[in-house]
């Protein structure tokens, strides 16, 4: 294998199903997470590189990025849900959220980009961002605030950073993701939600490497949502965010 691929939440759901894709493409994976037992146990690990590291400890960060590091892509993945009016969340929730969503994989980019490009010795590597954020980043949720406005920022994030991607590595590319509603259990497991119709992480993988892979503009922004039957659903492009209805 020679294209290789680092997963940051990797050990499960989508970002385990895009592992699985990885493979199947011939790039190699290094997956992040706290737990990594999971994905150890339904991973060749021949092919598999693990990293256990907690995203949200910034000690943990030197786990993740390596100053011999040479990676084609990089996906940010790893994100958690708390649904719950705003009046309930204590200090340690909402650190939590902030840290998982937003600021723990920031730093570990900022990390990567001094390693990718050469200020630790290396030489310049162009790479392939894939950000996963979500529709939630411009559609109006109940008790979602926290959550929906760390996957805006995110998305708005990623759009701001692939110009200095694209200026300090030269021939990189930049995709980000705006996905519905994934089958993922421990995503959902404590809310009282229907999750038969969301999108099969191992679908909606598969599609988002053949847009990943066959990409040709630098920077695309795709808006995945899904038909009755659960079928992922592409447009290319941003969308507005949604104004409040009362």
């Amino acid at each position: 294998m020679s294209k290789t691929a680092l997963i940051l939440g990797g050990t499960k759901g989508l970002g385990f199903a895009l592992a699985i894709e990885c493979l199947k493409n011939g790039i190699k994976p290094t997956i992040v997470g706290r737990n990594i037992s999971h994905a150890v146990d339904n991973l060749e690990l021949c092919c598999v590189e693990f990293r256990q590291a907690d995203i949200t400890n910034h000690a943990d960060h030197f786990k993740i990025v390596k100053r011999t590091d040479q990676f084609d892509y990089v996906f940010w993945v790893a994100g958690i849900l708390m649904e719950k009016p705003l009046g309930l969340f204590s200090s340690d929730d909402t650190n939590l959220m902030v840290a998982t969503h937003f600021t723990g994989p920031v730093a570990v980019l900022g990390m990567w980009h001094a390693v990718a490009s050469g200020n630790l010795g290396s030489d310049k590597t162009p790479y392939h961002l894939v950000t996963i954020a979500s529709t939630s980043s411009w559609k109006m949720r109940e008790n979602q605030a926290i959550y929906c406005a760390l996957k805006a920022a995110k998305a708005h994030f990623t759009r701001q950073y692939a110009q200095e991607i694209v200026r300090d590595l030269p021939g990189s590319k930049i995709t980000l993701v705006n996905p519905g509603g994934i089958q993922t259990p421990d995503f959902w497991k404590d809310l009282d939600r229907d999750i038969s119709k969301f999108m099969k992480p191992t679908r909606l993988a598969q599609v988002i490497m053949e847009r990943v892979l066959g990409q040709e503009k630098v920077f695309s922004e795709l808006q995945i949502t899904r038909d009755e039957n659960g079928e992922p659903v592409v447009q290319e492009g941003q969308v507005a965010p949604e104004a409040p209805s009362f």
